[in-house]
């Protein structure tokens, strides 16, 4: 009779999918490390009626609070406090829009590479530290929706920051407040299934995350992999499969016997059991971390883009994670990408664009 055997994650794994998925959990938790201990405190602001501003001025007057005050070119008001002293009185209109806005993508940027990593690391280690396949394959779906949302919004942001670079002198500041806050108004507060009175908004779907992505890296295994995943997400076939062997058919094929367990088994080599799902969560997981990464370096060029061109920085007494201040000449710039002369972050110079991931051969 032969020996019931139990696989360790190697083995059901296979040494290279097992070692590319080691390397992947310890490239996410070495690059964790720049964002583990950011901090941004969000500022956004409404508008309000004139009456409403002559209201807040008496009360800043009355208090000595130091605020900015913008008039919009709709003829309502925007305001801010934690305004230099110093500031002069031209950088006013800058002041009350652009840290707020900055502030804003910042946030936008730390919450998604932040559940990227939580998504990577739990979809990786439930496989190679816990055997926990449902819990892998969960995390990898949810890895898979969030960098899709994350490639569907940087393009967005990328597009709306692209035309403000372009936004002559004259009333600039409220151009970009009127291009930028609803924008990020609707990806802060986008849900799906509940009340879209109010604050919230309706979100994008998932799929359509998932189709954009599958697009833009020309891999048709993204479709695949969100197929199966969803199915061990779901009370579905995905979920037993994970507990399961291959079904073994007796030769006249009316009869057939799957061996179910909590942890993979093989009476044989390792053939006879169903690791489908797992490999799909394994595979997933792999490559999302490099388009990942790729799509989060940009979206960071953007928003350190936004903050040196518009010297926001140097617009308010607050502080912030990734809050750059400019430098001149031929001086190596704060954003990491070269020498400040050519890294264009001046109104009218190019915007960064989003480059095509770079497919291994």
């Amino acid at each position: 009779m032969a020996t019931e055997h139990f696989l360790d994650p190697c083995e059901a794994l296979g040494v290279e999918r097992y070692e590319s998925l080691r390397n992947v959990l310890s490239e996410s938790l070495r690059s964790a490390s720049r964002t583990s201990d950011a901090i941004v405190n969000e500022l956004s602001i409404a508008e309000f009626s004139e009456n409403e501003f002559r209201e807040l001025q008496f009360e800043h007057a009355r208090t000595g609070e130091q605020w900015a005050y913008l008039r919009l070119t709709s003829g309502k008001y925007v305001a801010v406090d934690q305004v230099p002293h110093c500031l002069d009185p031209e950088n006013t209109a800058a002041a009350v829009v652009f840290p707020a806005i900055h502030s804003r993508l910042v946030a936008w940027w730390l919450v998604h590479s932040w559940r990227i990593q939580e998504f990577i690391e739990c979809a990786a280690s439930s496989l190679l530290d816990d055997w926990n396949p449902s819990v892998s394959a969960l995390s990898a779906r949810g890895l898979l929706e969030q960098v899709g949302c994350l490639f569907y919004e940087v393009s967005i942001v990328e597009e709306a920051w692209r035309e403000a670079k372009t936004f002559p002198s004259n009333n600039r500041e409220s151009r970009i407040h009127a291009r930028f806050n609803p924008l990020l108004f609707q990806l802060a507060f986008a849900s799906r299934g509940l009340p879209t009175s109010g604050a919230l908004r309706p979100a994008t779907n998932a799929q359509t995350y998932v189709d954009k992505l599958a697009r833009f890296t020309d891999d048709k295994r993204y479709h695949a992999w969100y197929n199966w995943l969803s199915n061990a997400a779901h009370p579905a076939v995905g979920s037993r499969i994970v507990y399961a062997t291959q079904p073994l058919v007796h030769n006249h094929s009316r009869l057939m016997r799957r061996r179910f367990s909590r942890l993979p088994t093989s009476i044989r080599q390792n053939s006879d059991v169903d690791l489908t799902v797992v490999h799909n969560a394994a595979d997933a997981t792999v490559e999302l971390y490099g388009i990942s990464s790729h799509l989060l370096d940009f979206g960071l060029r953007i928003v350190d883009d936004f903050c040196l061109t518009t010297a926001s920085a140097n617009l308010t007494t607050g502080s912030s994670w990734r809050q750059l201040v400019p430098v001149r000449g031929n001086r190596l710039c704060p954003c990491g990408n070269g020498k400040w002369r050519s890294c264009g972050h001046r109104w009218g110079a190019a915007a960064p664009t989003l480059p095509k991931p770079r497919r291994e051969s």
